[in-house]
Protein backbone atom coordinates (compact mmCIF):
# COMPACT_ATOMS: atom_id res chain seq x y z
CA UNK A 1 0.00 0.00 0.00
CA UNK A 2 1.10 3.44 -0.51
CA UNK A 3 1.87 5.44 2.95
CA UNK A 4 -0.03 7.71 3.29
CA UNK A 5 0.06 11.56 2.73
CA UNK A 6 0.21 13.56 6.42
CA UNK A 7 -3.01 15.33 7.27
CA UNK A 8 -1.58 18.20 6.74
CA UNK A 9 1.52 17.80 4.60
CA UNK A 10 2.36 21.51 6.26
CA UNK A 11 -0.45 23.25 4.60
CA UNK A 12 -3.33 24.54 6.58
CA UNK A 13 -6.25 22.38 6.19
CA UNK A 14 -9.45 24.16 7.27
CA UNK A 15 -12.03 25.58 4.97
CA UNK A 16 -12.14 29.06 5.24
CA UNK A 17 -15.64 31.43 4.38
CA UNK A 18 -13.65 31.41 0.79
CA UNK A 19 -12.98 28.22 0.27
CA UNK A 20 -16.78 27.43 1.94
CA UNK A 21 -18.28 29.75 -1.63
CA UNK A 22 -16.16 27.37 -4.00
CA UNK A 23 -17.89 24.60 -6.27
CA UNK A 24 -15.26 21.93 -7.11
CA UNK A 25 -16.37 19.31 -9.99
CA UNK A 26 -13.93 16.44 -10.36
CA UNK A 27 -14.87 14.45 -13.71
CA UNK A 28 -13.28 11.68 -15.35
CA UNK A 29 -13.12 7.86 -15.49
CA UNK A 30 -13.82 4.92 -12.52
CA UNK A 31 -11.05 6.18 -11.14
CA UNK A 32 -13.52 9.09 -9.89
CA UNK A 33 -16.30 6.87 -10.13
CA UNK A 34 -14.70 4.54 -7.02
CA UNK A 35 -13.06 7.23 -5.51
CA UNK A 36 -16.09 9.79 -4.96
CA UNK A 37 -18.57 7.14 -4.72
CA UNK A 38 -19.78 8.73 -1.40
CA UNK A 39 -19.60 11.98 -2.92
CA UNK A 40 -16.56 12.58 -0.23
CA UNK A 41 -15.89 16.46 0.52
CA UNK A 42 -12.29 17.20 0.42
CA UNK A 43 -10.64 20.08 1.98
CA UNK A 44 -9.38 23.27 -0.14
CA UNK A 45 -12.45 22.24 -3.17
CA UNK A 46 -15.37 24.14 -0.83
CA UNK A 47 -18.94 22.11 -2.54
CA UNK A 48 -17.33 19.14 -4.23
CA UNK A 49 -19.14 17.29 -6.98
CA UNK A 50 -17.65 13.74 -8.10
CA UNK A 51 -18.69 13.06 -11.81
CA UNK A 52 -17.12 9.64 -12.71
CA UNK A 53 -18.23 7.66 -15.35
CA UNK A 54 -16.15 4.44 -15.97
CA UNK A 55 -15.15 4.23 -19.49
CA UNK A 56 -14.87 7.85 -19.68
CA UNK A 57 -13.07 9.34 -22.40
CA UNK A 58 -11.64 12.81 -23.57
CA UNK A 59 -13.95 13.20 -25.67
CA UNK A 60 -16.76 13.26 -23.71
CA UNK A 61 -15.59 16.25 -21.36
CA UNK A 62 -16.99 19.49 -22.82
CA UNK A 63 -20.92 17.78 -23.20
CA UNK A 64 -20.69 16.31 -19.62
CA UNK A 65 -19.61 19.88 -18.22
CA UNK A 66 -22.59 21.47 -19.85
CA UNK A 67 -24.87 18.70 -18.77
CA UNK A 68 -23.82 19.19 -14.91
CA UNK A 69 -24.23 22.76 -15.37
CA UNK A 70 -27.96 22.16 -16.60
CA UNK A 71 -28.55 19.81 -14.34
CA UNK A 72 -27.20 22.33 -10.96
CA UNK A 73 -27.97 24.94 -12.48
CA UNK A 74 -25.22 26.93 -12.04
CA UNK A 75 -23.27 29.25 -14.05
CA UNK A 76 -20.03 27.50 -13.85
CA UNK A 77 -18.09 25.73 -10.63
CA UNK A 78 -15.11 27.75 -9.27
CA UNK A 79 -12.87 24.72 -10.18
CA UNK A 80 -12.71 21.67 -12.51
CA UNK A 81 -10.26 18.87 -11.60
CA UNK A 82 -10.07 16.38 -15.13
CA UNK A 83 -8.97 12.75 -14.56
CA UNK A 84 -9.51 10.92 -17.39
CA UNK A 85 -7.27 9.48 -20.60
CA UNK A 86 -6.76 5.66 -19.61
CA UNK A 87 -9.40 4.16 -21.39
CA UNK A 88 -8.94 6.16 -24.76
CA UNK A 89 -4.99 4.73 -24.30
CA UNK A 90 -6.39 1.26 -24.39
CA UNK A 91 -7.76 1.87 -28.02
CA UNK A 92 -6.90 5.41 -29.68
CA UNK A 93 -4.04 6.56 -31.69
CA UNK A 94 -1.85 8.69 -29.40
CA UNK A 95 -2.32 11.22 -32.40
CA UNK A 96 -5.83 11.23 -31.61
CA UNK A 97 -5.82 11.29 -28.14
CA UNK A 98 -3.74 14.81 -28.20
CA UNK A 99 -6.38 16.31 -30.68
CA UNK A 100 -9.06 15.05 -27.91
CA UNK A 101 -6.87 16.33 -25.03
CA UNK A 102 -6.93 19.83 -27.09
CA UNK A 103 -10.11 20.03 -28.44
CA UNK A 104 -12.05 19.45 -24.88
CA UNK A 105 -9.46 21.59 -22.57
CA UNK A 106 -9.81 24.16 -24.94
CA UNK A 107 -13.07 24.26 -25.34
CA UNK A 108 -13.70 23.65 -21.38
CA UNK A 109 -11.83 27.14 -21.55
CA UNK A 110 -14.34 28.54 -23.84
CA UNK A 111 -17.08 27.27 -21.69
CA UNK A 112 -15.80 28.69 -18.93
CA UNK A 113 -13.10 31.33 -19.00
CA UNK A 114 -12.87 32.04 -15.23
CA UNK A 115 -13.05 28.64 -14.23
CA UNK A 116 -9.90 26.86 -11.98
CA UNK A 117 -8.87 23.79 -14.53
CA UNK A 118 -6.87 21.35 -13.53
CA UNK A 119 -5.44 18.34 -15.03
CA UNK A 120 -4.71 15.32 -13.01
CA UNK A 121 -2.50 13.18 -14.80
CA UNK A 122 -3.36 10.07 -16.19
CA UNK A 123 -2.09 6.92 -14.11
CA UNK A 124 -0.18 4.71 -16.01
CA UNK A 125 -1.09 0.48 -15.51
CA UNK A 126 -0.18 -2.55 -16.30
CA UNK A 127 -3.36 -3.91 -18.21
CA UNK A 128 -2.24 -2.28 -21.23
CA UNK A 129 -2.24 -5.17 -24.10
CA UNK A 130 0.99 -2.67 -25.53
CA UNK A 131 2.49 -2.78 -21.80
CA UNK A 132 4.75 -5.38 -23.07
CA UNK A 133 6.87 -3.38 -25.23
CA UNK A 134 6.84 -0.44 -23.32
CA UNK A 135 4.18 1.41 -25.36
CA UNK A 136 1.78 1.64 -22.73
CA UNK A 137 4.20 3.84 -20.60
CA UNK A 138 5.29 5.93 -23.34
CA UNK A 139 1.60 6.92 -24.36
CA UNK A 140 0.88 7.92 -20.90
CA UNK A 141 3.56 10.19 -20.72
CA UNK A 142 3.37 11.11 -23.86
CA UNK A 143 -0.54 12.39 -23.00
CA UNK A 144 0.57 13.90 -19.79
CA UNK A 145 3.40 16.12 -21.03
CA UNK A 146 1.25 17.47 -23.65
CA UNK A 147 -1.61 18.28 -21.44
CA UNK A 148 0.75 19.92 -19.62
CA UNK A 149 1.97 21.71 -22.58
CA UNK A 150 -1.79 22.51 -23.16
CA UNK A 151 -2.58 23.79 -19.32
CA UNK A 152 0.54 26.00 -20.01
CA UNK A 153 0.25 27.45 -23.03
CA UNK A 154 -3.67 27.49 -24.12
CA UNK A 155 -5.67 27.61 -21.30
CA UNK A 156 -4.12 31.02 -19.50
CA UNK A 157 -3.43 31.43 -16.39
CA UNK A 158 -6.05 29.79 -14.21
CA UNK A 159 -4.61 26.45 -15.48
CA UNK A 160 -2.87 23.86 -12.64
CA UNK A 161 -1.20 19.98 -12.94
CA UNK A 162 -1.77 17.60 -9.95
CA UNK A 163 1.24 14.77 -10.99
CA UNK A 164 0.50 12.25 -8.68
CA UNK A 165 4.49 11.51 -8.21
CA UNK A 166 4.18 10.15 -4.63
CA UNK A 167 1.93 7.25 -6.35
CA UNK A 168 4.00 6.39 -9.26
CA UNK A 169 6.93 5.66 -6.89
CA UNK A 170 4.98 3.56 -5.01
CA UNK A 171 2.20 0.85 -4.95
CA UNK A 172 -0.10 1.77 -8.17
CA UNK A 173 -3.71 3.45 -7.58
CA UNK A 174 -4.86 2.14 -11.31
CA UNK A 175 -4.74 -1.40 -11.15
CA UNK A 176 -6.35 -3.96 -13.71
CA UNK A 177 -9.34 -3.83 -11.62
CA UNK A 178 -10.13 -1.93 -8.96
CA UNK A 179 -7.48 -0.06 -6.10
CA UNK A 180 -7.89 -0.78 -2.63
CA UNK A 181 -10.18 1.40 -0.11
CA UNK A 182 -6.89 2.88 1.20
CA UNK A 183 -5.72 3.97 -2.45
CA UNK A 184 -8.67 6.10 -2.82
CA UNK A 185 -8.11 7.34 0.38
CA UNK A 186 -4.72 8.55 -1.11
CA UNK A 187 -5.74 9.41 -4.29
CA UNK A 188 -8.70 11.89 -2.83
CA UNK A 189 -5.69 13.07 -0.01
CA UNK A 190 -3.31 13.95 -3.10
CA UNK A 191 -6.38 15.90 -4.64
CA UNK A 192 -6.75 18.24 -1.07
CA UNK A 193 -3.08 18.60 -0.95
CA UNK A 194 -3.33 20.03 -4.64
CA UNK A 195 -5.95 22.30 -3.98
CA UNK A 196 -5.03 24.14 -0.61
CA UNK A 197 -1.74 24.49 -2.48
CA UNK A 198 -2.94 25.94 -5.14
CA UNK A 199 -5.31 28.16 -2.94
CA UNK A 200 -2.27 29.42 -1.12
CA UNK A 201 -0.28 29.97 -4.12
CA UNK A 202 -2.25 30.50 -7.59
CA UNK A 203 1.07 31.21 -8.86
CA UNK A 204 2.46 27.67 -8.56
CA UNK A 205 0.92 25.17 -11.35
CA UNK A 206 2.00 22.32 -10.43
CA UNK A 207 1.79 19.70 -7.89
CA UNK A 208 3.69 18.31 -6.36
CA UNK A 209 5.62 21.65 -7.05
CA UNK A 210 9.29 19.99 -7.87
CA UNK A 211 7.37 16.74 -9.64
CA UNK A 212 8.48 16.02 -12.77
CA UNK A 213 6.48 14.09 -15.53
CA UNK A 214 7.04 10.27 -15.20
CA UNK A 215 5.28 7.23 -15.48
CA UNK A 216 6.71 4.13 -13.97
CA UNK A 217 5.58 0.38 -14.67
CA UNK A 218 3.01 -0.55 -11.93
CA UNK A 219 3.20 -4.01 -10.43
CA UNK A 220 0.90 -6.47 -10.83
CA UNK A 221 -1.83 -7.22 -7.24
Amino acid sequence: MPSELPENNGMKQEETSETEDMHTWIIGDDVINQAGKDQTQIHGGGKVLWDGVPGGRCADLVDRVKGLMQLHQLDAPTTIIIHVGTNDICSTPIWEIRQRVEENLTGLRALLPNTRLIWSNILLREAYPEEIDGAGKRCVRNINKFAHKICKEKLGENAYVIVHSGMLNGKPIHTYDYPQSSDFKFFRQNLSHALVHFNNKPNSKRFPPSAVCKARAMPKE
